[in-house]
């Protein structure tokens, strides 16, 4: 799969669903998780890095900044950069360049976006997996754009 690919099905997810505020995520998620449950596994593992890696290009502490009360935590740190993702490539790229576009409010989370490709995985077998992936999704995991510890605070 490739990062194109992976962006169009991103846009599976119903945007303007997920705009209605974090309890709506997942069902903002479920056309998403329909798309992909027919990929194999090998794809959906493909999907998972590429996840992974975008997210891991949007965790550093510009972004997590410019969140202000959205990302008190590790997690809703995670959460806030699922949404960016979430709302597509336009958006991404956006955000990317511009740190000061990420989302303030905790509102714009979405968490279920982690699991999508399990999700999609148990839909079609019934079977569990975890994907594992080459890069950390997770907060705090990009030392090139954190600080080092003694210049920064850590996320909450």
């Amino acid at each position: 799969m490739t990062i194109d690919d992976f962006w169009k099905l991103i846009a599976h997810v119903d945007r303007a669903l997920l705009k209605k505020g974090e309890e709506y995520d997942e069902a903002a998620i479920h056309p998403l998780v329909q798309a992909l449950a027919a990929l194999e596994k090998e794809d959906l593992q493909s999907f998972q890095d590429h996840l992974a890696q975008v997210l891991y290009d949007l965790d550093g502490r510009k972004y997590f900044d410019a969140c202000i009360d959205a990302a008190g935590s590790d997690d809703s740190f995670l959460y806030v950069r699922c949404f960016v993702v979430a709302m597509g490539q336009d958006t991404y790229k956006s955000t990317l360049s511009n740190p000061r576009r990420m989302p303030k409010t905790t509102e714009k989370w979405c968490e279920p976006l982690l699991y999508a490709a399990q999700s999609a995985w148990q839909q079609k077998t019934g079977e569990e997996v975890d994907f594992e992936t080459k890069v950390s999704f997770e907060s705090g995991s990009n030392p090139a754009l954190w600080p080092p510890e003694k210049e920064r605070d850590e996320p909450k």
